[in-house]
């Protein structure tokens, strides 16, 4: 009987794993988890409203604030999955190299821009700190924290389209 050795992950991969698991649980389980806030808070409001004739302010409060982490990481999600919305009648057209460009083009100037606005909507998010939200007393640190995640989220998975659409169009050591 022959002993098999012990699969061991290096670094490299133990990372990769720790950088998917953790893009799962923020773009995937974190959206599920915050939809189902939404229509629980719903139900809750509906139900004091209808049944009981007390309706309440924080289940519609606390319903949009999840509603706004379900968008912005949803929208990460389908960037890093590329299952976002796009006029395509004319793209689809060109030669898949002129895409590619296209996709370069398109993909630095998304990511310039919110690298631009990364730091004043961090700034902002440590000054809005102090402001409480109306019927929850949240800091609003915590309602809009989603957005500078959001636009880091973007930014790293823009980089890694653009160095496979770079690698693709160019071939792998630069040359055509």
């Amino acid at each position: 009987m022959r002993i098999q050795p012990k699969k061991t992950l290096d670094t490299w991969g133990a990372l990769q794993l720790i950088w998917n698991g953790l893009l799962y649980f923020l773009e995937d389980i974190v959206p599920v988890l915050s939809l189902v806030i939404v229509v629980f808070s719903l139900i809750v409001q509906i139900f004091y409203r209808y049944v009981l004739g007390t309706p309440l302010t924080w289940p519609f409060e606390l319903s949009i604030y999840a509603y706004i982490w379900t968008l912005y990481l949803g929208a990460a999600h389908a960037v890093r999955t590329q299952d976002h919305v796009r006029l395509d009648i004319i793209y689809n057209q060109m030669p898949l190299e002129l895409q590619k460009l296209c996709d370069i083009g398109f993909n630095t100037v998304i990511t310039v821009l919110f690298l631009l606005i990364l730091r004043p909507a961090w700034d902002y998010l440590l000054f809005s700190y102090r402001i409480k939200t109306v019927a929850l007393k949240l800091p609003w640190t915590y309602v809009f924290g989603v957005f500078p995640l959001f636009l880091a989220l973007v930014v790293v998975h823009n980089i890694g389209h653009i160095v496979r659409d770079i690698k693709m169009v160019f071939g792998r050591d630069g040359t055509r």
